[in-house]
């Protein structure tokens, strides 16, 4: 009967997590008759659902469990984008630094988490793990992409310009922006080297005139 009764409340848990009933939700997950049957998702919306009802310091000791517990990245985004929320975003770009570097990710985690702060308008850490998985994967198309749109977005057109070319020696899509920067930059003739490679004749015709105008 407790091992049923144990089921149905973590269940409930997970349902008020699912419609946002936070407060009930934080009651359901704080049983400790249930933790036992936690996995790692629920350590994690456990964390959530204490932050979302004020409760940080739970939501902090939560975080910390979970990482004692599991070693994932899904576990580590949540303690980074907590410290991001609380405004340690030194401390957290750190944290997701050791992390990277720490193992074997792929580039989607360096973007997941570049990502993490560049919404909340962290530009330069989010800059500093992006350069961090280009470091790894110098010739990524996403990761070199995502550069370079922060970096012209910040109006540093040089730098910009690296992760286009990069970007477009893997997609080749990206020559007519490659094309674009280094025309914008008075670069003529590396100008003309990536129009050579734009395939789309209506993006190639219309770079080449602005390249003459």
């Amino acid at each position: 009967k407790d091992g049923i009764q144990m089921e149905a409340d973590l269940q409930a848990a997970r349902a008020r997590f699912q419609t946002k009933n936070y407060a009930v939700c934080q009651e359901l997950y704080n049983r400790k008759s249930i933790e036992s049957l936690m996995n790692e998702s629920d350590w994690i919306s456990k964390a959530q659902c204490e932050f979302k009802n004020k409760a940080t310091e739970k939501s902090w000791s939560s975080l910390t469990r979970a990482r004692a517990l599991y070693n994932s990245f899904a576990v580590e985004r949540e303690w980074i984008d907590l410290k991001i929320a609380l405004n340690l975003k030194h401390e957290a770009l750190n944290n997701a630094l050791e992390y990277l570097h720490s193992r074997n990710v792929m580039a989607s985690q360096f973007m997941n988490l570049a990502e993490m702060f560049h919404s909340r308008g962290f530009t330069d850490e989010a800059l500093a793990i992006l350069e961090a998985g280009r470091a790894r994967d110098p010739m990524n198309a996403d990761i070199n992409l995502t550069l370079s749109q922060i970096y012209f977005q910040k109006g540093l057109l040089h730098a910009a310009t690296e992760g286009f070319a990069r970007a477009a020696e893997t997609d080749g899509k990206y020559h007519y922006h490659a094309a674009e920067l280094q025309r914008q930059l008075g670069h003529m003739e590396l100008s003309r080297y990536q129009n050579v490679y734009i395939a789309d004749p209506k993006e190639k015709l219309k770079q080449k005139i602005a390249a003459v105008v």
